[in-house]
């Protein structure tokens, strides 16, 4: 047994802990044997039944070891969290209050928080009155969150709720964590440099998110979790995002433009030639798919 201040780990929760650190995105490249001291510094507690766990830039990480926590976020369905389930890195990291100026505002713009973007999409004029003036305002059906952006407003005030609970009546045991412990170890083990560069990336991916109000309202702990699965990619000059009718792999994204500008192409016919004509431009902040 591992002593943990008021509580104890097992070795199987210790495993637990381990695997659960090891799989983090933010450890990516990092040497396992310097996360199995990190899981060694991990201070233990228990939610007891109906206790909530609330989440801010003050808590700790939160790593599930035995029981269940659940959690519903506004009135959508419970999800259930169990043994191995990681939660708050968000909070560990201090990106809470990285994500106050974006939280909604009953009825202001949904971009209005980002005043230094330009409009996600524009479309041109002289092909709308054209022969492909159809297909121009079909441009709806490529980026249809995009294409309201700047009109649009929410009936949002704050993040939606998020209500996290030991479930069934049971208590919750979890490892906790935070930079204090964290960082000394990675510097001592000479991989500071590689933490800190995940850090970096997915940051960058987390304001991207929040910076386009591609979720608006969702809580920054969903975000983060969003933002891990994120993959950052470089388009050059005449490089395809996506094609229509595309059945590949990038059918299956949804893509946010960060920074940069595309064009929208369509086929037009010049007697018995296609040829590519541009209907519209996509800037920051748009969102395909």
């Amino acid at each position: 047994f591992f002593a943990m201040g008021d509580e104890t780990m097992n070795e199987e929760e210790a495993q637990i802990l381990e695997k659960a650190l090891i799989e983090l995105p933010i450890f990516q490249d990092c040497p396992r044997q310097l996360i199995h001291q990190i899981a060694q510094k991990a201070s233990c507690r228990r939610y007891e039944a109906l206790e909530e766990v609330v989440f801010s830039d003050q808590v700790p990480m939160l790593v599930v070891l035995s029981g269940t926590l659940r959690v519903c976020i506004g009135c959508a369905p419970d999800s259930d969290v169990g043994p191995g389930g990681v939660m708050n890195v968000s909070g560990m990291l201090g990106l809470h209050e990285l994500a106050e100026p974006f939280k909604p505002k009953a009825g202001k713009s949904t971009n209005e928080n980002s005043e230094d973007l330009e409009e996600p999409m524009s479309v041109d004029v002289k092909t709308m009155q054209g022969p492909l003036k159809d297909e121009v305002v079909n441009i709806y059906n490529l980026c249809p969150i995009s294409c309201g952006v700047g009109t649009k407003q929410t009936n949002l005030s704050g993040w939606l709720r998020m209500d996290i609970k030991p479930a069934d009546d049971q208590s919750v045991k979890v490892a906790m964590l935070t930079l204090d412990v964290i960082e000394p170890i990675m510097h001592k083990g000479e991989a500071l440099k590689p933490f800190h560069s995940n850090l970096s990336v997915l940051t960058d991916h987390f304001i991207c998110i929040l910076r386009h109000g591609i979720f608006p309202g969702v809580p920054p702990e969903v975000i983060w979790l969003i933002a891990c699965g994120c993959q950052r990619k470089h388009y050059y000059p005449r490089d395809t995002l996506v094609e229509e009718d595309d059945l590949g792999e990038a059918a299956d994204w949804l893509i946010a433009i960060n920074s940069g500008k595309a064009d929208v192409e369509k086929l037009a016919y010049n007697g018995e030639e296609a040829v590519p004509q541009i209907i519209g431009t996509l800037t920051e902040g748009a969102v395909l798919g």
